[in-house]
């Protein structure tokens, strides 16, 4: 009972070490950090130059927009970044200087401000994203705000009243999970994608009439070029395949959420062990989750067509993240103060099955655009693909509700006879 109580103390993140040793973690924050700016940096200017080159020859047909949305999100990743770079240098060099942490000012005045400005910003850029002439160059600031902002209300949510002391370890935690996560995310995906594909292709390979069709349908395709409709009308029929269909979600509704749950809480591990506190696990995972969020936002919802409805739909799946990011954190540290890891089991199982809810629900959703005959097999799929979107609905407002109640379970109580509320 006592331990239970001291966990919900918002307690400093403590690093023991001596004075003037040398600090490792710091040096790794500082190394990886400048390497990630430069790299992330170096990658918008590619994106604009690649946006410059569309624009200037015209038959090159390069979504010159898209292309700009993508570079400015690189490149407000590379900034949030040197904060993380500043206090471990900082640290390194014995200087010492804090920033009082900004999500602590904001109230829920500044919270409703800011969710007003979400509404008009996603309203007036998807009117700048129609216009083909300027959306290149004023969209990519529409584009940030819409998808940090409910990142930032969802993480004040998240942590207000609660500690939010040692900087240098928060905005490390938080740039572990807009960087490095993403890209060993990225990298097992892809790694697991080949193999799913290796298999298809060694079933194929026993049917010669099969992998005649498919060399025929990628020639297809390849023709096709940039012409989406065309390219989807092509792919269409083999989607619906049952056999296919069974694949696609699998992977997105089992293996995808199995590598992101467990890479995602990796900043978590910055934190000094048995003298974290599991209110500092959940922050932790919360930070951990709002990098992530932030990076495949900017990564997936970077084109100009339908632009709106995507910046939406990502702040419902930024809440996702975070919630399971958070509770995983958690029950990280519970794990290790007390050695015994069946609910850390229990909370990354659950973790596993909300995010696999989320994406099947989400792929169910788009299956109401395909077009089956009456006697198709996975029309009965396609029917309960209608009400994909209320079960959508439905996970987001039990997201909340989670995030809200583990906020209020970790507060601080006041004291008996305290006049605080």
């Amino acid at each position: 009972m006592l331990e239970d109580q001291a966990s919900k103390q918002p307690e400093a993140v403590a690093v023991s070490e001596k004075s003037g040793s040398f600090h490792w973690q710091s040096a790794l924050q500082l190394g990886v950090g400048l390497l990630a700016t430069l790299g992330l940096w170096f990658a918008a200017l590619a994106m604009i130059f690649l946006g410059i080159s569309g624009i200037a020859v015209p038959s090159l047909n390069t979504d010159v927009t898209s292309l700009f949305l993508l570079a400015s999100g690189l490149a407000l990743c590379g900034l949030l970044i040197l904060p993380a770079v500043g206090y471990a240098s900082a640290r390194l060099f014995n200087r010492k200087f804090s920033v009082p942490p900004w999500l602590e000012r904001i109230n829920w005045l500044y919270a409703a401000l800011l969710f007003f400005l979400f509404i008009a910003v996603v309203l007036v850029g998807h009117l700048i994203s129609s216009l083909e002439i300027i959306s290149w160059v004023l969209l990519p600031l529409f584009h940030l705000i819409a998808l940090g902002v409910p990142i930032v209300l969802l993480l004040w949510l998240g942590v207000r009243g609660l500690s939010l002391r040692e900087p240098e370890t928060a905005w490390g935690i938080f740039a572990t999970g807009l960087v490095v996560s993403p890209a060993l995310i990225l990298i097992l995906e892809m790694i697991a994608g080949g193999i799913v594909l290796g298999i298809a292709f060694t079933f194929l390979s026993m049917d010669q009439q099969a992998l005649a069709e498919l060399q025929t349908l990628l020639g297809q395709v390849n023709s096709a070029g940039e012409n989406i409709d065309v390219v989807i009308g092509l792919i269409e029929p083999y989607l619906t395949r049952p056999a296919i269909m069974f694949t696609i979600f699998a992977f997105a509704a089992g293996i995808v959420p199995i590598i992101e749950e467990t890479l995602k809480p990796l900043g978590v591990w910055l934190l000094p062990g048995k003298g974290t506190s599991p209110v500092e696990g959940f922050i932790a995972g919360l930070m951990c989750g709002a990098g992530y969020a932030l990076f495949e936002n900017l990564a997936l919802a970077s084109q100009a067509e339908g632009w709106a409805f995507a910046v939406s739909a990502r702040a419902f799946t930024s809440l996702l993240h975070m919630v399971t990011t958070g509770l995983m954190g958690w029950a990280l540290v519970l794990a290790w103060r007390r050695a015994s890891y069946g609910l850390l089991l229990l909370v990354y199982l659950t973790s596993i099955t909300i995010h696999g809810l989320w994406n099947g629900l989400a792929l169910l959703s788009f299956t109401n655009f395909l077009n089956l005959p009456d006697d198709h097999p996975l029309l009965i799929v396609q029917q309960v693909g209608i009400a994909a979107p209320v079960g959508l609905i439905a996970l987001t407002l039990a997201s909340l509700l989670i995030l809200l109640a583990a906020n209020r379970y970790f507060k601080p109580q006041p004291k008996e006879g305290s006049l605080l509320t």
